[in-house]
């Protein structure tokens, strides 16, 4: 057991780092209730050099090493230039990626790029060989709530859960794993379309209630975006698709994101 009053802070600062750092949130609970109250006694004296706080939350005592103040885990709210408000807004900005079809090549991936971008030595004129990011935009039928988003941008805003570090999308349920877990957004599961001449793009969790970049709604026109449509499974009987029993064909996937 550490005690705080001989020798005392080097070993007790490390200890609380350490844990901050290399362990899991729950394993960091139990720390705190069983070194904490030893430490905090010695290091309430210095809070200025060695603690950003030490606050209580249920009888439990939690103190934060220099450093560690507002650390958490950061996500992306799609389709929201709005936080959770468990969270804070790091962020906002639009959605960003690859055009669906005719240029191979780029990312599959899909990036939320912030409004007020900054160049460094930039050179003038259009690369041939480049990589190329385009808005990323709705292209949804036959789901009447969202139909009106039809070719509008994808807007998207970065997230942090202060204190809490670990966060899970999960497809195909609206809910988190247990009440240890913080919901921050529930939607619907999107990604670019099937199609025989468009390119493979990655899944995200777009908001139930989306609000797209003001003005938007003629890409069509433009020409070049990246395209995201509402995901379904495949089921089968005999192997080779998802079971019917639970994902049937038809259903639109939604999902949650949360944070522990």
């Amino acid at each position: 057991m550490i005690q705080c009053a001989t020798p005392p802070l080097r070993i007790c600062l490390l200890r609380l780092e350490r844990t901050l750092y290399s362990y899991t949130h729950l394993y960091l609970e139990r720390f705190t209730l069983t070194y904490t109250r030893e430490c905090v006694r010695y290091l309430k004296s210095k809070p200025s050099y060695f603690f950003s706080s030490v606050i209580t939350n249920d009888g439990k005592i939690h103190s934060h090493p220099r450093g560690s103040r507002g650390a958490g885990s950061v996500f992306v709210r799609w389709g929201r230039t709005d936080c959770p408000a468990a969270s804070d807004l790091l962020y906002s900005g639009i959605a960003g990626g690859s055009k669906h079809r005719d240029l191979p090549g780029g990312g599959a991936n899909i990036l939320c790029l912030p409004l007020d971008p900054s160049f460094v030595n930039p050179v003038d004129g259009v690369g041939s060989d480049r990589a190329f990011i385009f808005s990323v935009q709705y292209q949804i039928t036959h789901f009447p709530a969202w139909e009106k988003h039809y070719f509008h941008d994808v807007t998207c805003a970065v997230c942090k859960a202060t204190g809490r570090f670990s966060h899970v999308m999960i497809p195909a349920k609206q809910s988190c794993p247990s009440s240890e877990w913080t919901l921050e957004y529930r939607g619907y599961l999107m990604a670019e379309r099937s199609h025989p001449v468009h390119h493979k793009s990655m899944f995200i969790c777009m908001d139930q209630d989306p609000t797209p970049v003001p003005n938007s709604g003629n890409g069509w026109a433009n020409g070049g975006f990246g395209i995201l449509d509402l995901v379904e499974g495949k089921c089968s009987t005999s192997g080779g698709g998802l079971p019917c029993g639970t994902y049937p064909d038809g259903k639109e996937f939604t999902c949650a994101v949360c944070t522990l």
